[in-house]
């Protein structure tokens, strides 16, 4: 009785979860609308959950052909392997809000990619905090064999040149600007940097041009605990 009890109560936490994350989705016509900045989210970021719900959408509803992005980012990787999956689709990509962080990576893979008027998009390069980092080495050294944290810096820089070489990848399929690409990395992470409607269109970040231009601006980053972290074995 206690492991169906256990069995049942697990279900009910993934199946409020699944209910709880659907909410970040909204299919209107030929648009899906990716929320992450919904009120009541259980993981209000861009997380590894949401990869499954992008493919099953998409499959679900050919009929979908432009993405409605509004997100402040979340899980780098995260946004790398939904960025795979919108490429796959070839679909357009669109933001009438903020898309920032990894989002702009998601942005990036629409094969045609509009900011609307008012619109935001922000970049800077990802950030593992010190509280990831000393979680995943405690998590893993056993069966990474990591012997002091010196074994596990090693890792790591080998680790964030091949997620910085994924993420150079996308920029490259867009067709963006490589002093562009290198511009984001070398921002702060505490930082987003919004670069003026000119710059998105001259690198080749936006394709579909509106008449109306934003400022540059630029916000303060306060990350939640993982929700910027660069590695994709982080456990949430």
């Amino acid at each position: 009785m206690l492991r169906l009890l256990s069995i049942v109560s697990a279900f009910a936490t993934s199946a409020t979860l699944s209910f709880a994350e659907d909410a970040k989705f909204n299919v209107e016509g030929d648009t899906l609308f990716y929320n992450t900045e919904q009120p009541g989210l259980i993981k209000g970021y861009v997380n590894y959950s949401d990869v499954h719900s992008f493919r099953t959408l998409l499959v679900q509803n050919p009929e979908i052909t432009t993405i409605d992005l509004n997100s402040l980012g979340g899980l780098t990787e995260a946004g790398l392997e939904i960025a795979r999956v919108v490429a796959d689709f070839d679909v357009r990509t669109t933001v009438s809000g903020e898309c920032s962080s990894s989002c702009a990576l998601i942005f990036l893979a629409g094969k045609d990619r509009q900011l609307q008027t008012g619109g935001l998009l922000g970049f800077h390069r990802p950030i593992w905090s010190a509280a990831g980092m000393e979680k995943h080495f405690d998590n893993h050294r056993s069966d990474e064999r990591w012997g002091d944290a010196f074994d596990f810096s090693s890792w790591l820089m080998a680790d964030t040149f091949i997620v910085a070489g994924k993420i150079f990848q996308v920029y490259s399929d867009a067709g963006v600007a490589i002093d562009f690409a290198a511009a984001t990395l070398s921002v702060s992470n505490d930082q987003v940097w919004y670069p003026s409607r000119n710059e998105l269109e001259i690198s080749g970040i936006i394709t579909s041009t509106l008449l109306t231009s934003t400022r540059p601006r630029a916000r303060p980053v306060f990350p939640a605990a993982e929700s910027y972290d660069i590695s994709s074995n982080i456990t949430e």
